[in-house]
């Protein structure tokens, strides 16, 4: 095995424990949040208010915090299988292989993934204000969408890695074209 291959395999399993560590994270996380809202609806609602940054008044009732824990839920999924991706894309690089088309299929896959969940954590965020304040008198309801840096940053990183990925597919068409001919 080359000095290269051996880096390629290293940087791998580096990555493939990080993504595991964030995954357990993120499902200890909604599992204590899923469990929270079914025990404690004061601090669920205390919790959940904080966590997505909402200062304006609330009113929280027993359909608003299914809703907002399923639009949790689906922001969840959409990570959840962006980094599964990402899993199965480091894991072709470790077998050896890291210019196979699976590897690639999985990095445009990825990259498709966290360009859902960059744009769905602007809807989201929009649905949750609109959510936690639909029950409010009127003057009280709100609609906010929110579009910063930090959302320019994740839709043009997640392009990119999608951009990089169709182009390993692309490229990885072409080899295999060549290959056939040889």
């Amino acid at each position: 095995m080359t000095d290269p291959d051996r880096q390629i395999r290293r940087i791998s399993r580096l990555m493939r424990a990080l993504i595991a560590v964030i995954a357990t994270v993120l499902v200890g996380a909604m599992l204590w949040f899923v469990v929270l809202a079914a025990s404690d609806d004061a601090a669920f609602d205390r919790t959940f208010l904080s966590v997505t940054g909402h200062t304006h008044p609330v009113t929280v009732t027993p359909p608003v915090r299914f809703a907002a824990l399923a639009v949790a839920g689906v922001g969840f999924s959409i990570f959840a299988f962006a980094l599964h991706a990402l899993w199965r894309f480091f894991g072709a690089f470790a077998a050896g292989d890291p210019f196979a088309s699976a590897s690639a299929l999985w990095l445009r896959r990825a990259g498709l993934a966290f360009l859902a969940n960059a744009a769905f954590g602007v809807v989201g965020q929009a649905a949750v204000t609109m959510l936690t304040t639909m029950n409010n008198p009127p003057g009280q309801r709100m609609l906010a969408v929110g579009f910063g840096s930090n959302e320019a940053l994740s839709l043009l990183m997640a392009g990119v890695l999608f951009a990089v990925g169709h182009m390993a597919v692309l490229a990885g068409a072409l080899v295999e074209e060549n290959r056939s001919f040889v």
